[in-house]
């Protein structure tokens, strides 16, 4: 591939398009506007007792239009992209009403129902580590009680109530579960667990793509994570075992009439056998970042995606990473939080819950405690992970928390060398 000086590379005549979302996507509604299209962007914000705090995400961006009412605007646009999942369902619909429409609508259901995704993985002849289905708190704790250890806890979709957590020991267990099962109340003895074996393996890493309906789009990123760190490689080849994991199943995305971003993130042991731990159906954050920085023809390659066309994506460098920067705030969930940095590097300072007062950017860094993203494109691994660093450095706020960012990044090269073992050629 050739890489060329940072800019646009656009050539997709000026378009309406609505972004549904649910917060995250300020920072892809920008980019679409500053490649010169009419961008409305709408994000779920009632609730019984509405907050403006859920409203104001996207406020104050040039050429963004933020919308309080989705249907309102599904005949006045060119392109409905949905950046999340949770509305799987209206994108399809849509989709079968003629309306052009960016998402993976059904196939958000890889994401939302793991035990649908073990059921294709199967089908597709794809590896699945051995797992058990449980239907209640004190079902999955006897599992454990008696010998489940070197288990990993998982349940469908409700992630704001408990993540996917590794067994440790029986007690870590039974107090993560039992805290869970007072907010389940008298659903603790109906509501579906999965437990999978822990696998021995090598090395964690993944892909993150883009599906057209038909196939997937060239380069391709694939790459590691290791705390706030994630360093990516565009590339025309995968490596094997990831290929493999595109390879079975590409058939389904294609049944599913899938068009959006996918990711995988999968552990590959000695055998460089690859074992999916998770589905992402939407756009990956904080990682999704980089494509609003690294990628010359982003709106291009999201319309597109969208109308089911082949595209080559145009990138700034082969190598790409992101840092997540976190915030000291005592009470982040409630706390507006300032970001200031130089203009000149605004393309590499993202912020999740972005918007707008007077040109000057805020954020509400929520329950993950993040408060800004840093992005880079560079020729090596190496100067990747240097140029985030400099560029922390530069973003100006009393909120950020820079502990631990060199012994991440040591992580990270660490990760890339483990890799080479089962053929991650990086």
């Amino acid at each position: 591939m050739k890489y060329v000086l940072l800019q646009k590379a656009t050539t997709l005549p000026k378009k309406k398009i609505l972004i549904w979302d649910l917060s995250y996507a300020a920072e892809h509604a920008k980019r679409i506007a500053e490649d010169g299209h009419s961008v409305y962007f709408f994000t779920e914000w009632l609730e019984p007792l509405p907050k403006f705090t859920r409203y104001s995400t996207g406020l104050g961006l040039n050429g963004v239009i933020r919308v309080k009412n989705f249907y309102d605007y599904i005949d006045k646009v060119d392109l409905i992209a949905f950046m999340f999942i949770g509305r799987g369902d209206l994108a399809s619909w849509l989709r079968s009403k003629g309306y052009l429409v960016y998402g993976a609508g059904r196939g958000e259901r890889l994401e939302t129902d793991r035990i649908y995704a073990k059921k294709i993985q199967k089908e597709a002849g794809l590896p699945v580590q051995p797992y058990e289905v449980f239907n209640s708190v004190d079902d999955v704790l006897n599992y454990i009680k008696k010998g489940g250890g070197d288990k990993f806890v998982k349940i469908n979709i409700f992630r704001g109530d408990l993540e996917s957590f590794k067994v440790i020991d029986y007690d870590t267990a039974e107090l993560l579960l039992n805290t869970f099962k007072v907010s389940l109340g008298p659903y603790s003895d109906s509501f579906q667990f999965l437990v999978e074996d822990k696998i021995d393996s090598i090395v964690e890493t993944g892909f993150d793509l883009f599906f057209n309906g038909r196939q997937f789009l060239k380069p391709y990123l694939w790459g590691y994570m290791t705390g706030r760190y994630y360093i990516g490689k565009y590339s025309d080849t995968l490596p094997a075992p990831l290929a493999l994991v595109a390879e079975k199943i590409t058939p389904y995305l294609q049944n599913l009439d899938y068009r959006g971003s996918i990711s995988v993130e999968v552990i590959i042991d000695e055998k460089r056998t690859p074992y999916i731990i998770d589905w992402t159906c939407r756009f990956p954050y904080p990682l999704s970042y980089i494509y609003t920085q690294s990628m010359r023809n982003y709106s291009d390659v999201i319309w597109a995606v969208a109308s089911g066309e082949n595209i080559e994506i145009q990138t700034e460098a082969e190598y790409v990473g992101c840092l997540q920067l976190l915030t000291t705030a005592t009470n982040p969930i409630k706390s507006w939080v300032k970001v200031n940095f130089p203009k000149s590097i605004e393309s590499n300072i993202k912020l999740k819950q972005l918007s707008r007062v007077r040109n000057k950017n805020y954020t509400m860094p929520g329950e993950e405690l993040e408060v800004a993203v840093v992005v880079t494109s560079k020729d090596n691994p190496r100067a990747v992970l240097s140029d985030l660093e400099s560029l922390s450095k530069k973003i100006d706020t009393a909120s950020i928390d820079a502990g631990e960012i060199i012994g991440s990044k040591n992580n990270v090269l660490k990760l890339i060398e483990t890799g080479k073992a089962v053929g991650l050629e990086f």
